[in-house]
């Protein structure tokens, strides 16, 4: 296979499409509609009896915090007395989160996750990998951007680049292995140099440190620095993804593939269960995940977040999360990603 050239795989369902290009690295499950219910039923009379822990594996302020809240909104509305918490457990580029997850039981406790979930333990060596959990709904896609602060000279992906020729850029990134830090590693084998990545627990602490210019720039989600580039203190370089948006600030920032890097990175975002979770509660989260996508909560969170609408039930969830772990993994090799 072609590393740089061929569409390794793709995976399509009612709801949209997986496509993972080499020549653009795109890891998304796009949108499609509302229809995608594969959930194997829609809940019986099954609903939580307590309180609903929401875990989160990054801070707050961040994509997967805005996701986790979200989320928990669409649950607490789904039936009533349904009432819920966020627990947070950073570090580790999100080991710590999916390792304390890993250990919990029953099916009062889910966790917010994202593309990390099948990249990480491709970067680092844990005691799980998605089949540890019980896939229960994937929701949305965004976007994966870079930006500088205001006063930066850079103008361009090409004016960052060439700045690491002649001296130490820092990037900030969440997570090791997550979209942001794989992206950095795509523009450095596309552009021959080095940054240096300066790895973050949360989206929020990453944007923190780009105001305050303790790093040169940021790659996240477009949804974490759009606040920032509305009001003037940071300035989009970039978006990693298949095309600009069509409205917004962000709607001036070119893509990488327009600038001349044939780059794009779409994440997912979605819901898993403990590894033992019930068929009834699975079948119960799904069926809210996707009638909350019928409710102003869930616009509310797509125009906030930029993420695009998404759907899929737990069979078809599953089937992309297996599909991720053995493709991902053998274009971010043939791509030169690993080790960088």
């Amino acid at each position: 296979m072609n590393a740089m050239n061929e569409v390794t795989k793709s995976h399509r369902s009612r709801t949209g499409a997986v496509i993972l290009v080499t020549s653009a690295l795109v890891l998304s499950a796009c949108s499609g509609g509302n229809n995608a219910g594969d959930s194997e039923g829609d809940g019986g009379s099954w609903k939580p009896d307590g309180q609903i822990t929401m875990i989160s594996a990054f801070g707050s302020g961040g994509g997967t915090d805005k996701v986790a809240r979200a989320m928990l909104e669409g649950l607490e509305a789904c039936d009533e007395g349904v009432t819920g918490n966020i627990e947070y457990h950073e570090g580790g580029s999100g080991v710590i989160g999916y390792s304390h997850f890993q250990q919990q039981r029953g099916d009062t406790t889910v966790m917010a996750t994202t593309t990390e979930l099948t990249t990480l333990p491709m970067f680092v060596d844990t005691s799980f990998t998605w089949e540890a959990y019980t896939p229960i709904a994937h929701i949305a896609d965004d976007q994966v951007s870079l930006a500088v602060p205001a006063n930066s000279p850079m103008q361009s992906l090409r004016d960052l680049v060439e700045a690491a020729k002649t001296r130490n850029v820092t990037i900030g990134v969440v997570g090791l292995s997550g979209p942001d830090n794989v992206a950095r590693a795509l523009l450095e084998k596309q552009g021959g140099v080095k940054f240096e990545p300066v790895i973050f627990d949360g989206g929020g602490e990453t944007t923190s440190a780009l105001l305050g210019n303790d790093i040169d720039a940021a790659i996240g989600g477009a949804g974490d620095i759009v606040g920032q580039v509305e009001s003037g203190d940071v300035r989009g370089l970039a978006i990693f993804g298949p095309e600009r948006y069509t409205s917004g600030v962000m709607a001036e920032v070119p893509t990488a593939k327009e600038q001349g890097y044939d780059i794009a990175f779409t994440q997912w975002r979605g819901l898993l269960g403990t590894g033992d979770m019930s068929d009834e509660a699975r079948d119960w989260y799904a069926d809210c995940m996707e009638k909350w996508q019928d409710t102003p909560s869930y616009q509310n969170y797509l125009e906030s977040a930029l993420t695009t609408q998404a759907y899929s039930g737990p069979s078809e969830f599953s089937d992309m999360l297996k599909e991720q772990d053995e493709t991902v993994h053998q274009v971010l090799e043939e791509s030169g990603a690993f080790g960088q």
